[in-house]
């Protein structure tokens, strides 16, 4: 049974990370699928996305995730990062329109005499969670477990163990499809909510050049996972050659579609994707 050989893969690698002594017998327990009913595999289907300045595509989505073998561990995970990241990214991320309202407006009403000249610029990273890595995925979240404001054990986890768990779950991320079983190779399920946190970490280190320009330029700047909001008073090149910049540092694969008006209206399209 295919299923059984999964389960007995993963449980496997926990037990490695038991005998290195990176996680004790309570998480070996609680993580072990040995004990488990219940589990399967979900199932994969295609959901169109399209834009006006790309060609259609498709996003892989799941049946269910709520059984899946790795679904308790990435459960587990989750919380913890994300309570890390959050100390790190909160004066660059937004978390829903209202936080993007709140942000813009301080930042607005501090531009009172300097408005003239202001552009809006928006982007968004498209195929970013089907074509990463999980190299680049794991190196972003150790970038982000050694960061000085990050001090110590997480919750009786070092940093090498959080970063082992997660290579736990990118690496067993298998699913059905018309009755195969396949494995992500590469990217993750939106569907977990991790792939997401994992994303965004990536991407908080991926727009550093940019934050440096934001900074010297006291300019506004926030992201919304694969999405970018920012005003600009520079050239209209300029900027462009930040993002080229950009686009060269992320895989072939994942493209940047950069968009700059002067009207006011774009706040309003980047507010209503949230």
């Amino acid at each position: 049974d295919h299923l059984n050989d999964i389960l007995a893969l993963i449980d496997s690698q926990l037990q490695v990370l038991n005998n290195k002594k990176l996680i004790n017998d309570d998480y070996l327990n609680q993580f072990s699928t040995s004990h488990r009913s219940n589990l399967k595999l979900p199932h994969l289907y295609f959901l169109p996305e399209t834009n006006d300045d790309v060609h259609m595509c498709v996003q892989p989505r799941f049946s269910s995730y709520q059984h899946s073998p790795v679904q308790r561990l990435a459960q587990y995970l989750e919380p913890l990062i994300r309570s890390l990241f959050d100390n790190i990214c909160r004066s660059t991320t937004v978390l829903n329109s209202q936080d993007f309202n709140t942000k813009f407006f301080h930042y607005w009403m501090q531009q009172s005499h300097t408005k003239q000249g202001i552009q809006f610029a928006t982007f968004k990273i498209h195929d970013l969670y089907s074509n990463i890595s999980h190299k680049e995925l794991l190196e972003g979240l150790h970038t982000l477990l050694v960061n000085p404001l990050i001090i110590g054990r997480h919750d009786r986890l070092s940093n090498d163990a959080i970063v082992q768990l997660t290579s736990i779950v990118l690496r067993n991320n298998y699913f059905i499809y018309q009755d195969q079983i396949y494995r992500f190779a590469r990217g993750c399920p939106l569907n977990l909510s991790l792939s997401q946190l994992l994303g965004s970490i990536y991407l908080h280190q991926w727009q550093t050049p940019l934050l440096r320009q934001i900074r010297l330029k006291d300019t506004f700047y926030v992201r919304f996972h694969d999405q970018g909001f920012l005003t600009w008073k520079e050239s209209n090149d300029q900027l462009q050659i930040i993002f080229d910049e950009l686009q060269q540092i992320l895989p072939s694969e994942i493209q940047i579609i950069l968009n700059i008006r002067s009207d006011l209206i774009y706040i309003i399209r980047f507010r209503v994707k949230f």
